[in-house]
C-alpha cells in the first residue's frame, strides 16, 4: 500500500516538472489581464516553495574588482565665433590683389578679405579652383590664366599658392612621366616659371606663399621637395617666397594639426585628416601674406599699424615694430616729425636756427656750430669715455698757455671748451 502511495506522489511530481506553465486565460468579461495571465503552481513549486525561498534570501557577494574608476569630466570644446570685422566701403578705384591656386588658395583668399575689410583702399579678387595644380594643366592652365586675369583686372600686385594637388603622374608632349622623375621635374619647372613670369609682368610685385606641411610623411616631404622649385622660380625673377613651413610645425619640424595663432594662442590649425585648414589656420596664412606684401610697400593700412602715445600731455602717433632684426618684438622706428618725444615741439636746426637768441645754449650748438660732441652723462654709453675732444688750429696764446705742445680743446666741468695738454 504505501508503496503504491509513494509510486503515484512521484508520478505526480515528475508530472509537474515536465509540463510547462501555461497561463489562464480569464473566460469572464471584466477580468483584468493580470489575473488572465497569472502563472498555475504546480506540484514541484508546492513541494519546494520553502527552499525557494531561502534561497531568494542569499545573497551573493561579488568579488572584490578593484577602486572605482571616476568619470571624467570631459570638457566641451566649443569652437569661437568668429570675431566681428567692420567692413569699411571700398573705393571706387581702389587696388585689387589677385590670388590664384588650388584649394589652400581659397582658404587664405578668405582671410585675406577678412583682414582688409576694413581697408577701404584693398581689395582681395580670389580666382582659384580646389581642384586644379600645376600638374593637371586640363583643369586649369594657370601660366595662361594668370595671364589673362593680370590683363583683365590690373592688380597691384599677385599671389601664388598652388601644389596641393600635384603628387601625380604628368602628361606631356612625350607622354607620361612618372611623379618626381627628371622628365616630370623638368616640365614642373618650366611651368613653375611660366606662371611666375606671368605674374611678375609689368614688374607687379609677385608672391609664392610656399606648401605648408600635412599628417602624411610621404605628401609632405614631396611638398618640400615642391617648395623648393617654387622658390627657385620665383626669386629668379625678382619676386617673393613666403615659406610658411615652420609656422605647422613644432619645434622638431614634425607636422602638428594645433599650434600658437596669430595671437600667440594654441588653438587647432588643421582639419581632421590633416589637410585642410582650419579659420585660425587660414588666418594664419594671412598673416604672412600680408608681412611679405607690406615689405613689398603694397598694402599701407595706418589704421592698423599705428597707435596714439600719450607723452608730455599731448598726443603722438608712433610706429609699431616693423624693422626687428633681433626678433625682439620691441624695435619701434620713430620718425624724425615727432619732435614731441624729446619734449620740444620744433626740431632743432629749422631755418635762422644760428640767428637765434640763446642758440648757445642748445645742445646742438657745440657739435653743430664747433664740431664738439655733447657732454657724457652716467648711464649712456658714453658715459666712460670723458669729455669730448676735437682738434684745433694752433693759436698765439694757445702756445704761450701750453708751451706750444697743444693740438686741442676739452669740455671742463662747467661744459665750456679750454685747451688740453698733451706732451
Amino acid at each position: 500500500m504505501f508503496r503504491s502511495v509513494f509510486v503515484v506522489l512521484m508520478f505526480f511530481a515528475a508530472l509537474g516538472l515536465a509540463v510547462p506553465h501555461v497561463p489562464i486565460i480569464g473566460t469572464v468579461i471584466g477580468i483584468e489581464q493580470a489575473h488572465a495571465q497569472k502563472k498555475r503552481k504546480s506540484l514541484f513549486d508546492l513541494l519546494f516553495k520553502r527552499r525557494n525561498k531561502n534561497r531568494s534570501k542569499i545573497k551573493i557577494i561579488k568579488p572584490f574588482s578593484g577602486l572605482k574608476r571616476k568619470k571624467k569630466n570631459r570638457a566641451i570644446r566649443v569652437t569661437p565665433a568668429a570675431p566681428k570685422v567692420v567692413v569699411a566701403k571700398k573705393s571706387e578705384n581702389a587696388p585689387k590683389i589677385l590670388i590664384v591656386g588650388d584649394f589652400i588658395a581659397t582658404g587664405l583668399a578668405s582671410a585675406l578679405t577678412q583682414l582688409y575689410a576694413s581697408n577701404p583702399d584693398i581689395v582681395i579678387v580670389g580666382k582659384t579652383n580646389a581642384s586644379s595644380g600645376i600638374v593637371r594643366d586640363d583643369v586649369v592652365d594657370w601660366p595662361t590664366r594668370t595671364q589673362e586675369l593680370v590683363a583683365e583686372l590690373k592688380p597691384i600686385a599677385v599671389i601664388s599658392l598652388v601644389g596641393m594637388n600635384d603628387r601625380q603622374q604628368m602628361r606631356t608632349s612625350g607622354g607620361r612621366v612618372a611623379k618626381l622623375s627628371v622628365g616630370w621635374k623638368a616640365e614642373y619647372n618650366s611651368r613653375v616659371e611660366a606662371i611666375a613670369k606671368a605674374g611678375r609682368a609689368e614688374s607687379l610685385p609677385f608672391v609664392w606663399i610656399g606648401l605648408p606641411p600635412v599628417r602624411s610623411g610621404a605628401m609632405s616631404s614631396d611638398y618640400l621637395v615642391f617648395n623648393e622649385i617654387y622658390r627657385a622660380k620665383t626669386e629668379a625673377i625678382g619676386g617673393t617666397f613666403v615659406d610658411v613651413w615652420d609656422g605647422f610645425t613644432n619645434a622638431e619640424g614634425k607636422f602638428v594639426s594645433a599650434g600658437p595663432d596669430i595671437k600667440g594662442q594654441i588653438v587647432r590649425l588643421r582639419g581632421s585628416k590633416g589637410i585642410n585648414m582650419t579659420r585660425a589656420g587660414k588666418a594664419k596664412l594671412a598673416f604672412y601674406a600680408d608681412k611679405a606684401l607690406r615689405k613689398l610697400g603694397v598694402v599701407q593700412d595706418v589704421s592698423q599699424y599705428f597707435s596714439s602715445l600719450e607723452i608730455g600731455g599731448s598726443s603722438i602717433q608712433v610706429s609699431k615694430p616693423e624693422y626687428d632684426p633681433a626678433g625682439t618684438g620691441k624695435t619701434v622706428v620713430i620718425p624724425l616729425g615727432g619732435s614731441i618725444s624729446d619734449g620740444g615741439s620744433t626740431l632743432e636746426g629749422e631755418a635762422n636756427f644760428f640767428d637765434a637768441a640763446g642758440v648757445d645754449k642748445s645742445v646742438s650748438y657745440q657739435l653743430v656750430q664747433k664740431g664738439v660732441g655733447l657732454k657724457p652723462r652716467t648711464g649712456r654709453v658714453d658715459a666712460a669715455w670723458g669729455n669730448p675732444v676735437v682738434p684745433v688750429k694752433k693759436t698765439k696764446e694757445v702756445e704761450k698757455a701750453s708751451g706750444d705742445k697743444t693740438s686741442s680743446l676739452k669740455l671742463n666741468s662747467q661744459g665750456t671748451a679750454e685747451p688740453a695738454i698733451t706732451n
